[in-house]
């Protein structure tokens, strides 16, 4: 069955990375949704900036593609130009290729090219593709029996998603309410233990002693998710009283 290039599927905030792109390309998958299978399956939870073979080719093969090695003629390291003007009879309708040309993941199909810089299918002739740019790999692409495909879900879903916890919550009430003067500092113990001191703006602070609320003694914290719970209990108090 042939390969075609879908339009890339990545919104403002998703990826940008050439890896998840190009797995977008040829499959019409979310590059945030490539991105979480490679940092899932492959890097421990890490971030996806640049990727390597195996990690692009494992995304492929999860979702029903395998990667063949291309031969071609010429010089064994043609510029992109080169390239494209040497193997005109393998770019024929239908065949998609991955190309490794300036350590960056590229497609080509026909007179079509695509990857993640720019961002959408275009001529090979755009001015925006570096033509100059030396090929040092190319691979096709083709589609596997459906038997053979890995199991994508398991590496997207099955883990927990990034940023859930305690500390994240934290961070976000003390990014997303500037102007309350939330705060909180971490103080070590001699016993190698520590407590959290957490604090509002000096209005606020004035604000719960003058009401004698129960926040104006409640500073210390033992563990995040008591931090978490004073700073709720804080915004709430903050957006009454401010």
């Amino acid at each position: 069955m042939p390969v075609k290039l879908h339009p890339i599927n990545r919104g403002p905030r998703d990826n940008r990375y050439c890896g998840p792109a190009v797995v977008s390309f040829i499959t019409g998958k979310n590059t945030s949704e490539v991105a979480t299978f490679i940092r899932n399956r492959y890097r421990n939870g890490k971030a996806v900036r640049g990727t390597y073979l195996h990690e692009v080719a494992g995304a492929l093969s999860a979702l029903g593609y395998k990667l063949k090695g291309v031969k071609w003629s010429g010089n064994l390291s043609p510029t992109l130009a080169g390239w494209l003007k040497a193997n005109k009879d393998l770019r024929s309708a239908g065949r998609v290729f991955l190309v490794n040309a300036g350590n960056h993941w590229q497609l080509i199909s026909g007179r079509k090219y695509a990857c993640g810089r720019i961002g959408e299918i275009v001529s090979i002739r755009d001015p925006r593709v570096k033509r100059r740019c030396r090929v040092t790999d190319v691979w096709e692409v083709n589609r596997m029996p459906e038997a053979a495909k890995d199991k994508w879900k398991t590496h997207v879903t099955d883990r927990k998603p990034r940023n859930t916890g305690n500390s994240y919550r934290v961070r976000k009430i003390l990014r997303d309410n500037p102007q309350y003067g939330f705060s909180y500092e971490v103080e070590w113990r001699v016993d190698k233990t520590n407590v959290y001191y957490v604090s509002m703006s000096n209005e606020l602070e004035e604000k719960a002693f003058e009401m004698q609320h129960h926040l104006c003694d409640e500073h210390y914290c033992h563990g995040l998710d008591e931090v978490l719970t004073r700073l709720t209990d804080m915004l709430e108090f903050a957006k009454q009283h401010h």
